[in-house]
């Protein structure tokens, strides 16, 4: 990796771009959740359905 490689890949790591380019590829995106208490609850509440309620 070179130098700087964390500076501004729009506030994405080069890891979160990594990781965009390998699910795209596959088809796939990450859905970026609200990172707060509840996080994790909306995570697996829309697993089976598709939505949070």
């Amino acid at each position: 990796m070179h130098k700087g490689w964390k500076k501004y890949f729009g506030q994405k790591s080069l890891n979160e771009v990594t990781m965009d380019e390998y699910l795209g590829s596959l088809g796939l995106y990450r859905k970026l959740t609200a990172k707060d208490a509840s996080c994790l609850f909306r995570a697996v509440s829309e697993q089976p359905r598709g939505e949070v309620n």
